[in-house]
């Protein structure tokens, strides 16, 4: 399962685009899509779910039947961590590996800050 954050025209208006606004994620836009190396290395079968905020309900649900998932992400102290939180409220004994070396983030600080929350 791939996640892919998906914001409209409209995203500077938005709450979020308000706080962070800095375009970006918008449909059909440069950088939008997976990159064509990392879809080209997606396992046979793989789905994209396209998200409209950093933390998705939606993508907590869809991975229920998982045991065990990994995350990355490039942004680590927002999206990657409010995913996390959020698939760990709906699957609580699910175990969530975040790959450090997978997540990028504004500073190096503020990604070490997201990823020693994240642990547990």
């Amino acid at each position: 399962m791939i996640s892919l954050q998906e914001h409209w025209e409209d995203y500077m208006e938005t709450q979020e685009g308000k706080n962070f606004p800095v375009i970006h994620c918008v449909e059909g836009t440069y950088g939008w899509q997976l990159d064509e190396k990392i879809e080209a290395a997606l396992p046979a079968g793989s789905s994209v779910l396209n998200k409209p905020t950093f933390g998705s309900v939606e993508l907590a649900k869809s991975v229920e039947d998982f045991d065990e998932i990994d995350m990355v992400g490039v942004c680590t102290g927002i999206c990657v961590i409010s995913n996390a939180l959020v698939i760990k409220a709906f699957h609580p004994e699910m175990k969530i590996n975040v790959i450090e070396r997978a997540t990028a983030c504004v500073t190096p600080e503020s990604k070490k800050t997201a990823l020693e929350a994240m642990k547990l």
